[in-house]
């Protein structure tokens, strides 16, 4: 799966401020499209999320976007990865989840 990170602070030549991406290649343990009654909700704008990706810890930060093998629309992380390794059993597995939602 690929990783595109945009990142700001080059410039046009008109003095605009700039994104540029840079794609890296991650490997994932696995995606899903969330399954319930109701909406899985997440963001400070609770957008609704199309697919959970299981990635290495800090694989992904709210400014990333990912485009899978499997999917040709490319999907925009939403919020900060769900990390769940700091609990009362001491079981870290070296995953997140990072909710995803489709770019239109």
């Amino acid at each position: 799966m690929t990783r595109i990170r945009r990142v700001a602070g080059a410039r046009d030549e008109l003095g605009n401020p700039v994104q540029t991406e840079t794609k890296t290649t991650i490997n994932v343990a696995g995606w899903a499209v969330p399954r319930t009654d109701e909406p899985k909700l997440a963001g400070h704008n609770r957008e609704t999320v199309d697919v959970e990706l299981i990635a290495p810890t800090g694989a992904f930060q709210p400014t990333d976007a990912v485009l899978l093998p499997d999917r040709s629309q490319v999907l925009e992380v939403i919020g900060e990865p769900e990390n769940y390794e700091h609990n009362p059993f001491g079981f870290a597995p070296g995953v997140e989840i990072v909710n995803l939602k489709g770019v239109t």
